[in-house]
């Protein structure tokens, strides 16, 4: 995505286009008795075999009332069970990383998280206000893994006020600073990674963290990846294979190098997109840049009133950001970008298969 980055492989000084931008915005064990031995023989009950009891004793209570009592008490104790069993069901509604209190215990154990913060929890997604003021959404590793079948809804922005922070071409020397300030102010962000990074092994560390990973391009060299209609998404069968063997999964968010429309893809751009999503690969591009993709080591000012003036009036925002390390103005102009989504009152997320796609 770095136009200009001497970061990346096969880029020329000076050749790569400013970044499209859209115009508008038990059963028991033992013999089981069968039904005849399940009371003794009525004769044991006649009259001639009934103790005789003193004048003013209280009479027993007949046989037929203690099986009834009996019976009432096996029955309290069945609903007892189930209603402990749809408990547990509802506290725990999937496994592993996906169950809610397991989900709870990774929130409040994350740095830079209110325990005391209000939550709203949707099974393996939970929503907390951060001691740093953030309203911040984290998800399962099994939700951040997971694929859709359709695009239903794919272009439909949240109804409510949400931020994405996106970041491409990484990771690289300063992920962990960018990865640092996130868990300061305890919000997530989406990477699009690039297969010729020598800091691929910080991926686990970005997930762990609870951030997203999608791919971006194993070259991240225009002329390779859109050489023809399908040289891209085969491209990214070699990056996810990277991926996998890192996460034990392989992505299905991708991001186009330069966007879905760029002056490089224009005559493969439709069957590039028709390639990918019929691969199962769900695109993303942005609504708003802090447009770091026009040069090195912009002014951070710069860099923060771009964000500001092209996310004002937007209910949500999927800002694109570059990890690299020729852009270390990126990572300073950071903390003041994250306080100003705080300030507008967006929840932090991250990007899933089955987000908006902010297309083009």
């Amino acid at each position: 995505m770095d136009r200009n980055s001497s970061n990346h492989p096969n880029n020329r000084a000076g050749e790569r286009p400013h970044e499209y931008r859209a115009h508008e915005r038990s059963s028991q064990n033992g013999a089981r008795r069968r039904p005849e031995q399940a009371h003794a023989p009525r004769a044991d009950y006649g009259a001639a075999a009934r103790p005789s009891r003193a004048v003013g004793q209280t009479p027993a209570a007949p046989q037929g009332s203690r099986r009834k009592l009996a019976f009432a008490l096996v029955a309290l104790i069945a609903v007892l069970a189930v209603v402990v069993v749809l408990r547990v069901a509802v506290a725990a509604p999937g496994q592993g990383s996906g169950d809610a209190a397991s989900t709870s215990a990774q929130v409040s154990a994350q740095g830079g998280f209110d325990s005391q913060g209000s939550r709203a929890s949707d099974g393996d997604v939970t929503t907390v206000k951060t001691s740093a003021g953030a309203l911040s959404t984290t998800r399962s590793e099994a939700d951040r893994s997971a694929t859709s079948d359709s695009d239903n809804g794919y272009d439909a922005k949240p109804d409510e006020k949400t931020v994405y922070l996106t970041f491409d071409d990484g990771p690289s020397a300063n992920t962990d600073k960018i990865l640092e300030i996130l868990d300061r102010y305890g919000v997530h962000a989406t990477w699009f990674v690039v297969g010729t990074s020598s800091h691929l092994d910080s991926i686990k560390k970005i997930w762990d963290d609870g951030n997203q990973v999608g791919l971006h391009s194993q070259t991240h060299d225009y002329s390779t990846d859109y050489a023809t209609e399908s040289s891209y998404e085969q491209g990214l069968e070699t990056l996810a294979g990277e991926v996998d063997q890192r996460l034990g999964f392989k992505p299905t968010v991708i991001r186009f190098p330069g966007g879905s429309k760029n002056s490089y893809d224009g005559k493969v751009a439709d069957g590039a997109i028709q390639a990918v999503s019929a691969a199962g690969l769900h695109y993303f591009d942005w609504n708003v840049e802090n447009g770091d993709a026009t040069g090195n080591n912009l002014p951070v000012a710069k860099l923060v009133a771009n964000v500001e003036k092209e996310a004002a009036g937007d209910n949500s925002c999927c800002v694109l950001m570059h990890d690299l390390e020729s852009k270390s103005t990126t990572v300073e102009a950071l903390p003041q970008i994250i306080q100003y989504f705080i300030d507008q009152g967006y929840t932090f997320d991250v990007l899933t298969a089955s987000s908006c796609g902010y297309h083009f």
